[in-house]
């Protein structure tokens, strides 16, 4: 179970979180911003929980397992600022001749 533990945690961190530290311009960055968030939100607080109930691990590996899970999720905020679209602002009028708007 430690193993396999170990193994999920390192194959998410080292999947998602690096890359929302530099998402994709466009579409496709928003989509797998969208996407870390989901496995964040579906396996985050689940892996913490296995974490903290395995008697096996050192507690010094544990505290940082549970920083990078976390660690995790403030890469994925940072990557959700980064990808918000800008605040449209309105589209100036154009004047029509005589000066009127």
């Amino acid at each position: 179970m430690k193993n396999a533990l170990l193994a999920c945690v390192a194959a998410v961190l080292c999947l998602l979180a690096p890359a929302c530290r530099s998402p994709l311009e466009g579409g496709a960055g928003a989509r797998f911003v969208s996407a870390s968030r989901s496995a964040h939100d579906l396996w985050g607080e689940r892996l913490k929980g296995y974490l903290a109930a395995d008697p096996e691990l050192a507690p010094l590996l544990k505290d940082q397992l549970v920083k990078s899970v976390d660690d995790w999720e403030l890469a994925i905020a940072a990557a959700e600022e980064a990808v918000k679209p800008d605040v449209a602002l309105p589209m100036p009028v154009p004047a029509l001749p005589g000066g009127h708007p």
